[in-house]
């Protein structure tokens, strides 16, 4: 977790703010928020994908323009009543 944090936070720091962070489960969204404080990241915004209901990738640039989008398998593949995947 502390190695992906000093990527992410490498990235910030040249000016490429956004990043996704896989993970298997939705709790580790904790230990990824401790991991970039530990390192003195603590200030990126960091939030999980299932927050935000839209399964339009443009509608990510309205509601997270900038910040690490924590995402699992599962919420990735999740579908709307319309049948709609995120990942397509």
């Amino acid at each position: 977790g502390r190695e992906i944090s000093g990527i992410i936070y490498d990235n910030w720091r040249r000016d490429r703010q956004r990043a996704v962070w896989f993970s298997l489960s939705a709790d580790l969204i904790f230990d990824a928020r401790r991991d970039l404080r530990d390192i003195g990241a603590g200030h990126l915004p960091i939030e999980s994908l299932s927050k935000f209901s839209g399964y339009d990738v443009h509608s990510l640039d309205d509601g997270f323009p900038e910040g690490v989008l924590f995402c699992t398998y599962s919420s990735l593949i999740a579908q709307n009543q319309y049948q709609q995947r995120r990942i397509d």
